[in-house]
C-alpha cells in the first residue's frame, strides 16, 4: 500500500464509534499532546521510544526546554542514566509543544 493509499484508507475506513480512523488517529495525536503538556506542567518530564531508541533498555526523555535526552533504564533499581543529548534546546520533536505550557500561578 502508498502513502496515498493509506492516507485514503486511514479517511474512508470508520469505526464502530462512528469515526474515521484518520479522524480517531487525529483526535488520539491530540490527547497524547495534551498529556505531555499536563506532565510538563506538573515538573514530570514525558518519556518515549521511537527508532532512535537501539535496545529495549534505551527510552527518550522530553525535556520542557524543548531538548531531549537518550536514557538507559536500568529496571532492576528503576532509575535512569543519561546516554548522550540527541537534541539540544529548543530542536527536539516535542517542541511545539512546549510553547503550550501554561505555567502554574502562584497563590497570593
Amino acid at each position: 500500500m502508498t502513502e496515498q493509499q493509506l492516507i485514503q484508507f486511514k479517511k474512508t475506513t470508520y469505526l464502530p464509534n462512528g469515526l474515521s480512523v484518520a479522524e480517531t488517529e487525529r483526535r488520539m495525536n491530540e490527547r497524547i499532546a495534551d498529556l505531555y503538556v499536563e506532565l510538563w506542567e506538573r515538573g514530570l518530564t514525558p518519556k518515549y521510544r521511537d527508532a532512535r531508541c537501539k535496545s529495549d533498555k534505551e527510552i527518550i526523555r522530553a525535556n520542557v526546554d524543548g531538548s531531549e535526552d537518550l536514557l538507559l533504564f536500568n529496571s532492576n533499581d528503576k532509575t535512569y542514566t543519561l546516554l548522550r543529548q540527541l537534541s539540544p534546546e529548543g530542536q527536539g520533536r516535542l517542541t511545539a509543544l512546549t510553547e503550550h505550557i501554561r505555567r502554574p500561578v502562584a497563590n497570593v
